[in-house]
């Protein structure tokens, strides 16, 4: 398991996208130069928050998929740089900021994560482990 093995909080480390599990869930795969192994890791997006895909309202899990769809074709197989911030969600799953393989800057503003938040077209809000407000769809 490489959550007991390592600890991720502050680094930033290489890795590829395998599984967009929602809007804001991913799983990783990274390898560590000093083990001949590599982790998979399932992580959430830092500061968003999208809707469930769970939910029993028809509209906010279609919202939930269009979330999950844009991060697929933005990211899914894709390698990426992937910053953990210094603490786990409530779940303890790491959370990260993600940025495209080719960046040089790493300011948040130009994030992956960013781009998702910023997307009009998505359901999604900023979040940073207070309590959930509950979903308005018009």
């Amino acid at each position: 398991n490489c959550k007991n093995k390592f600890g991720l909080f502050g680094q930033r480390i290489f890795g590829k996208c395998i599984k967009v599990i929602d809007g804001d869930s991913i799983c990783i795969a990274i390898c560590y130069p000093d083990i001949d192994s590599v982790c998979k890791v399932n992580l959430r997006l830092y500061g968003i928050d999208t809707p469930e895909k769970s939910s029993s309202d028809p509209k906010e899990k279609q919202a939930a998929l269009d979330c999950k769809t844009f991060v697929t074709e933005l990211i899914l197989n894709q390698f990426i740089w992937i910053q953990f911030e210094n603490q786990a969600d409530k779940y303890g799953r790491w959370l990260a900021t993600l940025y495209h393989h080719d960046q040089l800057d790493f300011d948040p503003k130009y994030s992956i994560n960013q781009k998702i938040l910023l997307n009009p077209n998505l359901h999604c809000k900023p979040y940073f482990g207070n309590k959930k407000e509950s979903w308005s769809f018009e």
